[in-house]
């Protein structure tokens, strides 16, 4: 159902870029609470639809890997030429999620993706890639957060919105205004954040479950 929670387990290498996309897109836009556990790896295009979660959790020793588009260019130097015009394009569509996601500068993302950047637990969780950490022995019991509590409040509350049906434009106005800073994470969040505005964003989540 589309108000269903979905849980999304991931172990794979990746694949065609614009179905990663799509299915990053399928997921986001989805009004249930959407949790991603990677499980083994999230590579390539397989990190792509791991950004659509809501919650995003590592299994203990997976990895999450992150790259430029790859691709076969037969033909000129004309070809050649305007084969890497478009694929710049392609990484640009990349980075716009993986910035979205992680709050990081754009060109700290461009620069991983560039060096091919393989992502342990404690790395991707660090740099926002990952929310939590969740062991095998601990199946069932609740993920640990090591993510700011302020951005993990502002996720949830997006989180909220988009169940009850409202448009992105409108979630991101809404969180800005109670400021939590706009959507996009491409501006980088504050280290802290206001009591009461915390306290808000809270009281919003409880009211839309």
């Amino acid at each position: 159902g589309s108000g269903n929670d979905v849980v999304v387990n991931i172990n794979s290498p990746g694949g065609d870029m614009f179905a990663g996309i799509a299915m990053y897109n399928m997921l986001a836009q989805h009004k249930g609470k959407v949790t991603v556990n990677v499980m083994g790896l999230a590579a390539s295009a397989a990190s792509i639809i791991a950004m659509a979660g809501d919650q995003i959790n590592m299994g203990t020793g997976s990895f999450l890997m992150i790259h430029n588009a790859w691709g076969v260019v037969i033909g000129n130097k004309n070809d050649m030429r305007a084969a890497a015009d478009t694929f710049d394009g392609f990484d640009g569509a990349l980075a716009d999620i993986y910035v979205a996601r992680t709050g990081m500068k754009r060109g700290e993302v461009v620069s991983l993706m560039d060096a091919e950047t393989f992502m342990g637990v404690s790395d991707a969780i660090k740099r926002g890639f990952a929310d939590a950490q969740v062991d095998p022995a601990e199946a069932g019991a609740q993920a640990t957060s090591r993510i700011d509590p302020a951005l993990m409040a502002k996720r949830q509350t997006e989180a909220a919105l988009a169940r009850a049906g409202f448009s992105r434009s409108d979630r991101s106005n809404m969180i800005a205004a109670l400021g939590g800073g706009a959507r996009d994470a491409a501006t980088p969040l504050p280290a802290a954040r206001d009591a009461g505005d915390l306290a808000g964003l809270r009281a919003l989540i409880e009211t839309l479950k």
